[in-house]
């Protein structure tokens, strides 16, 4: 017979009054709640007094972890970065680094790790781990996530494809050390896509056009989100309200802490007047969200994001496939966005880092050639 030990940690009622504040769970979330304990609120409460009256409520576990299943749900999907590896190591030896990654990391990290490696010569591997969020409320601060690598070889390069944390990329510099005997004189070069170097803010912008414009069987449609930065502080020597007013000390403080980011969103972004003054003013992309139509097939639509997460910086680039609007009979696209298979995934992702290292090629190039 199983043994069931008390528990211990207990909810109290602000554990379940922060569960049930959740963005994630709607007022028509909770009065379905309400109701499926016999209880009738009505729809014109305001959601903060059902909160509070729903939170005075006993909860049993399975009634939580129901509430908290809603809101794990619908967290999205990480977003992944690729690099090459310059490396003369085999597919074999990668695997036996991951498995030896395994024997270090994996009981004192509470790391699991699940290597494969797949009959078109790609290596896989899912490393599951527990990471606390201490924004969540208490009762889901530790997060069930999976770091995932994919490795392939061609020649003397290991192309990698992998989630875009900390976590994956402390795991892939530890393999990248292993690979190389400690008496080597040079360990792998790792290309990545970045714009550590590229200092005109012209150049970082035309990175993200680039990749609009080049991923091959796709033509841009529209860019419906954009993320701006600036690298350098704003230039206050033109820059008073009064022609004659004596520039101080303090006002030029004041004018280096105006917005140094900028987000926008609506349609045809590059074309409007606040974007195309923004890039007068020293404004650079750093995050775009656009659509793009195929050129073969049905004409679907779809939906792509890039970053560079240290944005000042132009490293951490991150993309993800958001999904596809498809086509109905008539010809028409969908209004509402739907998920990609795998394989089409797994396309449309090479596409992207096909036309993003091309781009920071060509970017490089122009910033050497200034």
């Amino acid at each position: 017979m199983p043994k069931f030990l008390p528990s211990k940690y207990y909810a109290d009622d602000k554990d379940v009054h922060d569960i049930l504040s959740s963005p994630k769970i709607s007022l028509k979330m909770l009065l379905a709640i309400a109701r499926h304990r016999g209880i009738f609120l009505s729809e014109e409460s305001p959601r903060e007094e059902v909160v509070h009256y729903m939170s005075m409520l006993p909860f049993s576990w399975p009634q939580i972890q129901e509430v908290m299943g809603e809101i794990e749900r619908e967290d999205r999907e990480e977003k992944l970065t690729t690099c090459k590896i310059e490396a003369s190591a085999q597919l074999d030896q990668v695997e036996q680094a991951f498995q030896k990654m395994r024997e270090i990391r994996g009981e004192a990290l509470n790391e699991n790790y699940d290597v494969t490696q797949t009959k078109d010569g790609q290596l896989l591997v899912k490393v599951t781990y527990t990471e606390p969020d201490l924004q969540k409320a208490r009762l889901i601060q530790r997060r069930q996530k999976e770091a995932v690598f994919e490795i392939t070889k061609k020649g003397d390069v290991l192309g990698v494809r992998h989630t875009q944390n900390d976590k994956t990329n402390d795991i892939l510099n530890q393999i990248i050390d292993s690979l190389v005997a400690p008496d080597a004189p040079h360990k792998p070069v790792r290309k990545t896509i970045e714009l550590s170097g590229v200092n005109n803010h012209e150049h970082r912008t035309q990175f993200f056009l680039n990749v609009f414009r080049g991923m091959e069987g796709f033509q841009l449609r529209e860019v419906k989100d954009l993320k701006v930065d600036r690298l350098d502080e704003i230039d206050t020597a033109d820059v008073s309200d009064e022609e004659d007013e004596p520039e101080t000390e303090a006002s030029r403080e004041v004018l280096k802490a105006l917005v140094r980011k900028i987000a926008l969103s609506g349609e045809n972004i590059l074309i409007s007047p606040q974007y195309q003054q923004m890039t007068k003013d020293g404004f650079f992309i750093s995050k775009a969200v656009w659509t793009s139509i195929e050129t073969v097939g049905a004409g679907r639509l779809f939906e792509f994001e890039a970053e560079f997460k240290n944005a000042t910086g132009g490293s951490g680039f991150a993309y993800q496939v958001r999904g596809v609007y498809d086509r109905d009979s008539d010809g028409e696209v969908a209004t509402s966005k739907g998920d990609v298979s795998d394989a089409e995934k797994n396309m449309l992702r090479n596409c992207l880092e096909t036309a993003a290292y091309a781009s920071v090629e060509t970017i490089n190039k122009l910033e050497k050639g200034n």
